[in-house]
């Protein structure tokens, strides 16, 4: 077992970053979640709703959302159940524009992400429910086209898709799709009826809860490779692949990201599965796939047994150039950090290699209690390093009645500061980081973004049967800091795209340009890095999805630049 992390230092004082609750009444943002009967839930796939694309779908500058609602999941529908849109129009304050977009969602919904799939220069939308999926085509006057059945990617009718990622995975220059898929909730509900059995027909401690996962049908994930655009019409298709997805067995998937895992010039996907062991499919650079989970080490905790994964996010947390990754899990268990120790083989290419490493960081305990769903590697305080945010929230409102659990249907979040240096390891800074931090609800999905552009990241949090809320970074900006845009040559969107950031003061800083991330959600595809107390980047080096390898030197701190590939020098933009 690892050894634990030795003691922090004692705090003396508030976290630098406090995070102040906004809700509807102030800034006009707060959609209500219908996924399932409050108090009265007979499906676990009303359990798991709320969540948030955060993406400029207007091209003005800020970041709008896509707040994504659920259902009720075999019972007539909730007649305000709907997925809204909301337009930034500054200073904290969105106006709901759904109806105007062209956007209808009404099906229990769970999740997605935002990308230029056809390469027009504004982002379009995958949202995944339970039924036939959508693709919400950008049309660049503030309009949206539902396209899903056309363009290739709509799937069957029983699939029960739950997030998504982009990322060109056969090296031809357009983004692909993987999406992931949870269980067949019509044949449960099938099963259970002509078995005369309510939902709620299971037992956990005593209390008769609604059943799952384990023992329903699982699903399979769905892989979409682009065709590109049609000869003819222009119009970007997909053509389903899963199939290269080898062996791939049925597994209930939550959260996936695209990232280059083993450091070959590829895109590989990590999926967190709930109570199976997690994927980790590892591309031959022509989008055909071998799930290595198990041999990475990533697949499982420590102990060699499956956790309940739930959300996940990647970053280099301890600076040596390769992206680890964090998995969120149900209560009486502890959140995963997995370090990346991938090398070269003998044999040529890289070896994929995971390392639990949950113990000796310190994550363990704060986390073991909570069960949590959103995960966020974040500079919070700007101070050059990695903080960790967790979103927690009980599925079985039952749990208040079994006080021997310690813990609670609503729960406060999470935030976990980084410290140590070279040596990082975790420490728990929630009753220090401000008042959004001692809000107790049943939080679920939700994604990152300088919402204000004042250069700190706030949060955007989804709150099951509840209003969903932000929570405003007041202090963060205090250190430094630098914005990043990337624009691809080819690929405008470029997926997969790997930054380092170097500072007078500061160990190298890592991070991927991913599509969808944390629980079911996707945050703001702008890079913010914290710089502490330089007055520059020194330098800033890009790997595109294409292979090529670009470097910036000297960008001033607090400026917004945009970095295009192939271009001599990076652009200050003026937001």
């Amino acid at each position: 077992p690892a050894a634990p992390a030795p003691a922090a230092a004692p705090s003396t004082g508030p976290f630098p970053a406090q995070f102040v609750d906004l809700h509807e009444e102030t800034t006009g943002f707060g959609p209500v979640n219908h996924t399932g009967v409050p108090g009265n839930k007979q499906w676990i796939a009303e359990a798991m709703g709320g969540a948030a694309i955060l993406f400029d779908y207007d091209g003005d500058g800020d970041v709008d959302i896509l707040f994504v609602d659920g259902n009720i999941c075999a019972e007539p529908p909730h007649p305000e159940a709907r997925s809204r849109l909301y337009r930034n129009d500054g200073g904290f304050r969105f106006v709901e524009v759904t109806r105007e977009a062209g956007i209808d969602i009404t099906e229990v919904g769970y999740g997605g992400s935002a990308a230029d799939y056809d390469n027009d220069g504004d982002r379009d939308v995958f949202v995944g429910v339970l039924g036939r999926n959508h693709l919400l085509r950008n049309n660049g006057n503030g309009t949206f086209t539902d396209v899903a059945g056309e363009a290739g990617v709509q799937g069957p009718e029983r699939d029960m898709s739950t997030a998504c990622t982009w990322a060109d995975f056969d090296g031809n220059g357009w983004l692909d799709l993987y999406v992931s898929n949870y269980l067949d909730m019509l044949e449960v509900v099938d099963h259970f009826r002509k078995e005369g059995r309510i939902g709620r027909s299971c037992d956990w401690r005593g209390f008769k809860v609604y059943c799952g996962p384990m023992g329903l049908p699982y699903q399979l994930d769905r892989l979409y490779l682009s065709n590109g655009p049609d000869p003819a019409t222009g119009k970007v298709t997909f053509r389903d692949a899963t199939a290269n997805l080898a062996d791939q067995q049925p597994r209930p998937s939550f959260q996936c990201i695209a990232a280059d895992y083993d450091a070959d010039g590829d895109m590989d996907v990590y999926v967190a599965t709930d109570t199976e062991p997690n994927h980790l499919w590892i591309n031959d650079g022509k989008g055909n796939f071998q799930d290595q989970g198990m041999e990475a080490g990533c697949a499982y905790a420590a102990q060699v047994v499956p956790q309940a994964g739930m959300g996940v996010d990647v970053a280099d947390y301890d600076h040596d150039g390769l992206l680890d990754i964090t998995v969120t899990n149900f209560s009486h268990d502890y959140n995963t950090v997995y370090r990346n120790r991938s090398r070269p083989r003998k044999s040529g290419g890289m070896l994929p290699s995971f390392e639990d490493v949950t113990v000796s960081l310190g994550v363990n305990l704060p986390t073991f209690i909570r069960l949590c769903w959103s995960a966020h590697f974040l500079d919070a305080d700007n101070d050059g390093d990695h903080d960790l945010f967790y979103s927690a929230g009980h599925v079985y409102g039952e749990i208040d009645n079994f006080k021997e659990s310690g813990t609670s249907y609503r729960q406060k979040n999470l935030l976990l500061e980084q410290v140590g240096g070279a040596a990082p390891r975790y420490v728990d800074a929630s009753e220090r980081a401000g008042p959004s931090f001692q809000v107790e609800e049943v939080h679920r999905g939700g994604g990152q973004a300088d919402l204000d552009d004042d250069g700190d990241m706030d949060l955007v949090i989804a709150v099951l049967n509840g209003k969903a809320y932000i929570a405003r970074n007041d202090g963060g900006n205090a250190n430094a800091w630098i914005r990043l845009s990337l624009r691809g040559k080819g690929m405008l969107d470029p997926a997969g795209a790997l930054v380092r950031v170097e500072a007078e003061g500061l160990l190298p800083q890592t991070d991927a340009w991913t599509r969808g991330d944390s629980f079911l959600s996707c945050s703001d595809p702008r890079m913010l890095f914290g710089l502490g107390k330089a007055g520059k980047a020194s330098k800033v080096t890009v790997t595109w999805p294409s292979g090529a390898k670009q470097e910036f030197r000297d960008l001033d701190a607090r400026a917004h630049w945009l970095i295009e590939e192939g271009a001599p020098a990076a652009r200050r933009l003026e937001r």
